[in-house]
């Protein structure tokens, strides 16, 4: 019996010396037998394959491998035994890269018991980098398992049931294939519509064939022309070319100035006509958004009355067109809506002016606002709106109307020319200024209208009216009215009313009535005493 044992280790050590791997354990087991004896040598023997081996760069990639298990017998038996010393139990397979251009994704995978033949097929997922070179990259396959070696049968049956863990050699090809760089570029303002230059570059060996770029944004501020993404066929790409594909974006309103990622992916035939898809990413950074700027501002603003806001527009963003100021306030009243400014290039600066109507009862300071709209690419925007506080002073009619001493005095009954002085009490010189009079009876201007011309501002000018008086008019002032009206500096045709007086006054060569009738009497009575004296005589 005991030289059976020698024998048996012997054995033992010559099959194990011809295997690659370590032997981590061995269990001896018992079991009885009623027929025949003898004893069964052999082992497993593991081979792991990965069939379709060819990864794309630049992505994740699964493939299949299988363990092949070409069991070797060095004394054969009973077939349940050959099974036994020639399948691998509780096997499992953990692969590594060699390359730091490749990571394994799958951990350790549990393949089971393997009998002799082939089993699998069992999936492996690696993540390529894209900037990985063409041709066969190496990984290593850690394979683990149970297997019993040696079983010795008879009356009892005994067997040697070992470990092993081995270490092989495996290969994936990495395609010569069509490989793309991508970068953009764009002109497009937040809050706008443009344009934006998507450049690939095949860096790959190949060319890509009939090539078709699609460009796909998960950002929600930025859009291609209202949709997600956008396709733009762009040909073919020769190995080492470059295309650009000019692509239409938005950005919305509330956007940052930052980096928006852009998807890239190119749909393309390889030179065998197979349809592929390679690609990358790209971002794009917009334009800070249209802004505007007001500098140096001047009011001049009566309440209840018409004045004006001037100032410097500048221009902080790009070049733009057909800019207009309009009114988006809701306590002044710009003439005509808003002020046409014109065009304007980059941090350019603008004068301009605005005619505006300021409530009655507003005094002091009031919120100006004002809109700047432009066009851009045939596209009309809105910036951000300017606040003014501008200073609103007490109503004051721009012209009054006053009597030139002595110069408006007439007669009853007579006619005669009155003089006014028109005075100017606006902070701004007036044009085509005409002035309108009005009285009744029974003073009555004879003619109604005077044109004056251009009154500076704070000065004055006399107008001349003519005037009829009745003769049964009474001594005393009568109102005139007279209404104003003018050209301001901006063209607009404004009006303002006054009141001045006009004198009806004594004439001091007639002779007053009193004095009149007591003339009479004493002429009667110097008539009568002439004839009372005189007349006798020729009477008699």
């Amino acid at each position: 019996m005991q030289s059976r044992v020698l024998v048996f280790l012997v054995l033992a050590v010559v099959a194990g010396a011809g295997s690659v791997g370590v032997v981590n354990a061995q269990t001896v087991s018992e079991t009885a037998r009623t027929t025949g004896s003898g004893e069964v040598v052999g082992n497993p023997d593991l081979e792991v394959i990965v069939s379709e081996n060819t990864v794309k760069p630049g992505e994740e990639n699964i493939v299949e491998f299988h363990v092949l298990n070409e069991g070797r017998i060095r004394r054969s038996g009973p077939p349940e035994y050959v099974d036994r010393v020639t399948t691998a139990r509780a096997t499992t397979v953990e692969f590594t890269s060699r390359s730091d251009e490749i990571e394994v994704v799958t951990g350790r995978v549990a393949v089971g018991d393997v009998p002799p033949g082939e089993t699998g097929p069992f999936k492996l997922r690696l993540e390529v980098d894209d900037a990985i070179s063409s041709g066969k990259h190496r990984l290593s396959a850690q394979v683990e398992y149970d297997y019993t070696r040696v079983v010795e049968y008879g009356e009892t049956s005994r067997m040697s049931d070992l470990s092993r863990d081995e270490r092989q050699r495996v290969n994936v090809r990495v395609r010569e294939d069509a490989r793309f760089d991508a970068s953009a570029t764009t002109d497009a303002r937040v809050g706008e519509k443009g344009s934006a230059t998507v450049t690939v570059r095949n860096r790959g060996g190949d060319a890509a064939r009939n090539a078709t770029l699609t460009a796909t944004s998960s950002d929600r501020s930025l859009a291609f022309d209202g949709a997600p993404n956008v396709s733009a066929d762009v040909g073919d790409i020769p190995s080492g070319a470059t295309v650009n594909a000019e692509l239409p974006v938005v950005f919305s309103p509330d956007t940052n100035v930052r980096a928006h990622s852009i998807d890239v992916r190119i749909g393309y035939e390889d030179r065998r006509g197979v349809k592929r898809v390679g690609g990358g990413s790209a971002s794009v950074v917009p334009e800070p958004e249209q802004r505007f700027e007001v500098r140096d501002v001047e009011a001049r603003l009566r309440a209840g009355g018409v004045g004006r806001v001037s100032g410097e527009l500048v221009n902080l963003g790009g070049d733009v067109e057909d800019v207009v100021l309009r009114d988006v306030g809701d306590v002044f009243d710009v003439r005509g809506g808003g002020t046409a400014v014109g065009g304007m290039a980059e941090n350019e600066t603008v004068e301009f002016a605005v005619r505006v109507k300021s409530p009655i009862g507003t005094v002091s300071k009031g919120d100006f606002v004002l809109e700047p709209t432009y066009t851009t690419d045939g596209e009309r925007y809105s910036a951000d709106e300017l606040r003014l506080a501008v200073p609103v002073n007490e109503t004051r009619d721009g012209f009054d109307v006053s009597a030139v001493e002595g110069g408006t005095e007439v007669m009853p009954g007579g006619e005669t020319n009155v003089v006014f002085e028109v005075a100017n009490r606006l902070d701004e010189d007036a044009r085509n200024v005409s002035v309108v009079a009005e009285s009744g009876e029974p003073v009555e201007i004879e003619y109604e209208e005077a044109f004056v011309g251009t009154v500076a501002s704070n000065t004055s000018k006399d107008v001349v009216f003519g005037v009829d008086a009745d003769s049964d008019a009474t001594v005393r002032a009568y109102p005139v009215t007279f209404t104003v009206r003018y050209t301001d500096t901006t063209g607009e045709t404004l009006t303002t009313a006054s009141v001045a007086r006009l004198n009806v006054v004594e004439d001091e060569g007639a002779v007053p009535f009193e004095n009149t009738v007591l003339i009479g009497v004493v002429v009667v009575l110097l008539l009568g005493l002439g004839w009372w004296v005189y007349g006798k005589e020729f009477v008699g």
